[in-house]
């Protein structure tokens, strides 16, 4: 026995006392735990962000716990704290089930919130699914009007261009005048022509 026990339970002649004293100090434990059991079950509160069924369950183990500890509670007490303890975004089931919760089983509302879960889980990914189609749409009308201002950039420079003689002409070389004889019709390289004397 630690020696802090040792000195509380040596002033105690019989082991009656000593036996009496173990039992009340245990008994406070037991209460002690008793009322942290009740003050969890009271303070409970179900999140948004996670699945309701889950949370359900564990609220229900507090349920067992009190069983356990002798402190049994009604169904319909039960269904009405579960109810009650809803968070903000399930105001519409709350208001739907506070209008049955007096005709509603314990069962009866773990399949109604397992519905309202599936109903929800789907929604959810219904609307990223939305969101992603529509990020990607909104890329791809992006990535189309950047094309499309390309394409007007490249007409915009042809028409800058000044025209020259076509293919047709330039291969015809009818337009090209030598350098060297001054006649039209070929260039100074393939001149037949001896080149001008400077005078």
């Amino acid at each position: 026995m630690e020696d802090s026990l040792a000195e509380s339970y040596s002033k105690k002649v019989k082991a009656k006392e000593i036996w009496d004293s173990l039992d009340k100090l245990y008994e406070d434990d037991e209460n002690r735990s008793k009322i942290f059991i009740v003050e969890k079950y009271h303070k409970w509160l179900f999140e948004d962000e996670m699945a309701m069924l889950p949370q359900v369950k564990e609220f229900l183990k507090l349920r067992q716990k009190l069983d356990d500890e002798k402190m049994p509670l009604v169904d319909k007490f039960v269904v009405g704290g579960i109810v009650s303890k809803l968070s903000a975004g399930w105001s519409n089931f709350y208001a739907r089930m506070h209008r049955k919760k007096l005709d509603i089983s314990l069962e009866d509302l773990l399949q109604e919130i397992h519905v309202e879960d599936k109903m929800r889980s789907q929604q959810k990914m219904y609307s990223l699914s939305n969101q992603l189609a529509k990020a990607n749409l909104v890329q791809t009308r992006e990535f189309k009007g950047k094309q499309v201002a390309s394409h007007h950039k490249k007409k915009d420079c042809t028409n800058l261009k000044v025209k020259g003689p076509s293919f047709k002409q330039q291969k015809s070389k009818s337009h090209v005048t030598c350098f060297n004889y001054g006649k039209k019709g070929h260039y100074k390289s393939e001149c037949k022509y001896k080149p001008k004397q400077a005078e």
